[in-house]
């Protein structure tokens, strides 16, 4: 009996693969490119891309073995051929006239049709296990058809949830999950006095300045001199600008700092002036 082929489309042509000979490729490069080419006309340039283009490619080609011929043809049997010619026909003819008698007709073709593809199939199925054997005459066919049957199954069992029932979803598991770790990860408890804890709660809620409302604020603190200010050398005005910084998180000086990146003023006087503000400042 007569078979049929569907032909599949060609594949594109490429320049390497996983085969190609590098060291080859470069040799073949190098010796292509030896040869000395004018550049002074734009003629010349172009023929010279077109040397290159070409110099790559031959040398990629040469270097690079052709894949193992795959047969990609599908055979279809003749008979099973005409009953789809038969099915399609009778398909367009009812789609035309809408006669319950080829309605009847392209339902009988198509469980025809369904019947000879079950039965081929399982002819080439029944034709593929009997041919299987253990030896080097069959390539070891065998073992090649059960190699997939040896490998381990990955499994996704279900998780039980806190009442009994089953997580099986992907949700279920991940709700349940974080479910558990809130759990089981908990915080210490904290050991200090509630004064402590209310001051740091207290500061944790202190809202973050904007650095618009600081460029407004910044002009509106008076510069003011405090008294015996020269007498500070400068690590304790170093010390106590970190102090005045560390106790006024969210006022307008440490939020001018941190929000307009500024730094504080070099000299003595000035640092007084702005230390003296922002301790008024933090007073009222």
């Amino acid at each position: 009996m007569k078979d049929l082929f569907v032909l599949h489309p060609v594949k594109k042509c490429v320049l390497h693969n996983k085969r190609t000979n590098w060291s080859l490729f470069r040799e073949l490069s190098d010796i292509a490119f030896q040869v000395s080419v004018s550049l002074k006309t734009k003629d010349e340039i172009t023929e010279a891309v077109l040397y290159f283009n070409k110099s790559v490619q031959d040398a990629a080609w040469s270097s690079t073995p052709p894949p193992p011929s795959r047969n990609m043809d599908t055979h279809v049997a003749k008979h099973i051929f005409d009953k789809i010619i038969k099915k399609r026909r009778l398909r367009r003819h009812w789609q035309t006239t809408r006669d319950p008698v080829a309605k009847k007709k392209l339902n009988h073709a198509n469980r025809q049709l369904k019947r000879t593809l079950e039965k081929d199939l399982n002819d080439g199925v029944h034709t593929y296990l009997t041919g299987l054997d253990a030896t080097a005459s069959s390539d070891y066919s065998l073992w090649k058809a059960t190699r997939k049957l040896k490998r381990p199954i990955n499994v996704a069992p279900p998780i039980r949830k806190s009442d009994g029932t089953w997580a099986r979803t992907d949700q279920e598991k991940a709700r349940t999950f974080s479910e558990h770790l809130s759990n089981v990860f908990t915080p210490h408890p904290y050991d200090g006095s509630p004064e402590d804890a209310a001051e740091i709660t207290n500061c944790l809620n202190i809202p973050e300045e904007t650095q618009e409302k600081v460029l407004v604020t910044i002009p509106t603190v008076s510069n003011l001199e405090a008294a015996h200010i020269d007498e500070f050398g400068h690590l304790g005005h170093r010390a106590l600008h970190t102090h005045i910084l560390a106790r006024s998180r969210g006022s307008t000086v440490a939020g001018g700092c941190e929000g307009c990146r500024m730094k504080p003023p070099r000299s003595r006087r000035n640092t007084a002036r702005t230390l003296h503000s922002a301790s008024s400042k933090l007073e009222t």
